[in-house]
């Protein structure tokens, strides 16, 4: 019989038409398995799937797996996402072409993200991921729960046709493999290469795997190689640290565990076998440190070594004991050499020494480069630079007396004399409607880092919680019982510190944890405090002429500065640096080495200064004063390096906006908003980028409107990158300048 025939005699035999058939049983199975599989399409319920699936999976029968896979395609609501999920299923883990080529004939189908960015993967490679994964979450999170050996092999293999190694050692952490010395070498030779958000994924994955001893062995590795934050807190929160003692001394040494570092290497033998085993970047960063700690003169002695200084740490008497020894000696040739590379205003020093002797390069290209160069430089002699203003606005009838920026939009919140906080966009240079607070005004303003919550401090001792989205009030914390002049978050934005008259420093679980305990009771006003995510260092000061320091989260109590020069009425932490602004006199700054306590320079201005950021990697310190005027000092001894910033009325605020902005807000209701780029250009090497991005990034700044000043700077940076570029000239991280007192390291 036919199969048409045959189905027909099933009928009648299900029915009870029949009593006898002589079906094969092989149809009777067939027909059987179609019943089924036709009443879970009619179910549609999860368990009708799953047998759907199975159907499609497990069948000999070519007939049953296309009948169940059209059911599954042919699934409506409410259980459309599970036949998708199962489809994507069958597709990447077990290779169903059907399910491949129906996969890629729709559009906007929705389902799991993790298994469309996984699809997307394997079928066209990695460059599409920024379309579906940007941040490489979804196909990480997909290994997580699904490390089939098969999968990870087909998607590695697609990440190596693109060259993405990142990713396919990524991968292997993802699905929990062992971390092997190649994955390990990786990492360690490219952590700083890493794009941001791979960088941000293999932390996540190490974190995540950081119980696994090879794991937190690249960990610390890579934090002791690098500046790398979120696994530097990590890793102190948690207290890991690595198995090899050599490693393990290096390690504290960097994470300023000083006194376990005291214990286990107290003839300083350890690391001195981790200097000397060090690649050229690594001993930078270890000298750097010893430096910055104050540890300098043992491991100069202990490494029987000159000390080296890597040309991004060189300071202001660095800089000019290099220039004037280089010429003393007549090294012309090291000093054309090290103008190409040197920051712009040291190049044109040295270029301008180099003209006025008389010496020029032997090579015909190479002169009139230098002559060329030379021209520019002596164009700046007299120029000065400065932070250019590239959007203001004004607030009328508003008393500003505080500023916050957020941390993912281009927004400012302010606040003043009215009790109402005001937001401005800045890209789009438009005031949003206002937070209407409190009777009372706002004295201090805090954005959580996630950007949902605005905290304002206002003048009835309260503070008030509010959501970015729909400006509901969240809740009023209550505690203080005077006037509240600080509000500064946990690098992880669950605790929120304050601080005021009533000379209590207290902390907040936040944003509904339990009414904050007060961490310390301080003798007078607390003026000031600041927050160091890199070193978990909270710092504040008082009334009483006095800067306290205390580790965070233990609250250990690590050092009390006094210089008895009044009271404090600003201070800033950068990683290895404090700064404070005194009521005095004599003396209006201080700067001091954040882990040693030692004054590194003092500095006395016209004006009180109210409020003090450092920024740029530690280079610089941004200050303004009672009269409106924003000063740029290089750190860390305090030499002007840019012209100052005059606003129209005294002034109030000064925030870090982003990376390249910081805004100012005076007090009779003016913002400003300042880039700060030109300044990175004017006073960072030359030699750490290419000179392709170098001159990117002055087409850039030519774009905006540039006081004379800068514009002349500006053409000289640009003919200093365009030789670098005409002739490749990239100096070597390795090669080393033969100095009488130090060395210097490019």
């Amino acid at each position: 019989m036919s199969l048409s025939e045959n189905f027909a005699a099933y009928l009648d035999y299900v029915t009870g038409k029949s009593q006898q058939t002589e079906i094969p049983e092989e149809s009777l199975r067939y027909f059987a398995a179609c019943g089924i599989l036709l009443n879970c399409a009619e179910e549609n319920s999860v368990e009708k799937i799953a047998l759907l699936k199975s159907a499609i999976q497990s069948s000999a029968d070519e007939r049953l797996r296309s009948l169940a896979f059209r059911l599954l395609t042919e699934t409506t609501e409410p259980w459309r996402n599970a036949a998708l999920t199962a489809i994507y299923d069958l597709a990447l883990l077990d290779r169903c072409q059907p399910a491949v080529d129906w996969l890629l004939t729709q559009h906007n189908i929705g389902g799991n993200p993790q298994q469309r960015a996984v699809f997307a993967l394997l079928i066209h490679g990695p460059q599409t991921l920024p379309s579906f994964d940007p941040e490489l979450k979804h196909i990480l999170a997909y290994l997580h729960t699904n490390p089939d050996p098969g999968l990870l092999s087909r998607m590695q293999a697609k990440a190596d046709l693109g060259n993405w190694k990142a990713l396919h050692h990524l991968l292997s952490l993802a699905a929990g493999l062992t971390i092997n010395e190649e994955a390990s070498q990786y990492f360690v030779n490219h952590y700083d290469e890493l794009t941001e958000t791979e960088r941000a994924r293999l932390n996540d994955e190490l974190i995540r795997r950081s119980a696994e001893t090879p794991v937190v062995d690249l960990l610390c590795e890579i934090i002791i190689r690098f500046p790398a934050d979120t696994l530097r807190q990590y890793a102190l929160a948690h207290q890991l640290a690595p198995d090899e003692t050599v490693s393990l001394a290096a390690y504290l040494f960097m994470t300023d565990q000083w006194q376990r570092f005291e214990n286990l290497d107290f003839d300083r033998r350890l690391i001195t076998q981790a200097y000397n085993q060090a690649e050229p970047n690594l001993r930078a960063r270890l000298l750097a440190q010893a430096r910055y700690s104050g540890q300098i003169s043992w491991l100069e002695q202990t490494s029987q070594t000159r000390s080296t200084r890597w040309i991004n740490d060189l300071t202001e008497n660095d800089w000019r004991l290099v220039i004037a020894e280089l010429l003393e000696s007549a090294q012309f040739e090291a000093l054309w050499r090290l103008a190409q590379s040197a920051p712009a205003r040291w190049s044109a020093q040295i270029l301008i020494q180099l003209g006025q002797l008389g010496w020029q390069p032997e090579e015909i290209n190479a002169n009139d480069a230098f002559q060329q160069l030379l021209l520019h430089a002596s164009a700046c002699q007299s120029a000065l630079i400065q932070p250019v203003e590239i959007a203001h606005a004004q607030k009328p009838g508003e008393d500003l007396s505080c500023l916050a920026a957020f941390h993912q939009q281009p927004l400012l919140a302010m606040g003043g004399s009215q009790a109402d906080i005001h937001l401005w966009d800045y890209h789009a240079r438009s005031w949003l409607p206002p937070i209407h607070g409190s009777a009372a005004q706002v004295r201090a303003l805090a954005v959580s880092p996630d950007d949902d919550y605005i905290v304002c401090a206002n003048g009835d001792h309260r503070i008030r919680i509010y959501r970015r989205e729909g400006y509901a009030l969240v809740k009023t914390l209550e505690g203080h019982s005077g006037l509240i002049r600080n509000l500064r978050f946990s690098a992880d934005g669950r605790t929120l510190f304050s601080a005021g008259f009533d000379g209590s420093l207290r902390s907040w679980r936040f944003p509904n944890g339990p009414e904050g305990a007060a961490l310390q009771q301080q003798q007078g006003e607390i003026f000031a405090i600041d927050f160091n995510a890199q070193r978990q260092l909270l710092i504040s000061g008082t009334a009483d002429g006095k800067v306290r320091v205390w580790k965070w989260p233990e609250m250990q109590h690590l050092r009390v500065i006094d210089a008895d020069l009044g009271p404090i009425f600003a201070v800033c932490a950068g990683s290895d640096q404090l700064a404070a602004s005194w009521a005095s006199v004599s003396r209006q700054l201080s700067v001091w080495n954040l882990l040693s306590g030692q004054e590194l320079a003092a500095l006395n201005t016209s004006e009180r200064l109210i409020a003090l950021k450092i920024i740029s990697e530690e280079h610089w310190l941004l200050t303004f004063s009672t009269a409106g005027e924003i000063q740029t000092y290089a750190l860390p001894k305090t030499e002007p390096i840019a012209a100052p910033i005059n606003l129209s009325a005294g002034g109030a605020a000064l925030e870090l906006v982003s990376e390249n902005l910081f805004s100012a807000a005076s007090a009779n209701g003016r913002i400003g908003l300042f880039d700060y780029n030109i300044l990175r250009l004017y006073d960072r090497p030359a030699g750490d980028q290419p000179a392709s991005q170098l001159l990117e990034q002055v087409r850039r700044l030519r774009k905006l409107k540039q006081p004379e000043g800068n514009i002349v700077w500006l053409n000289f940076i640009e003919a200093q990158h365009q030789w670098r570029a005409r002739f490749d000239i990239q100096l070597s991280r390795s090669e080393t300048f033969q100095l009488g007192e130090f060395d210097i390291q490019l």
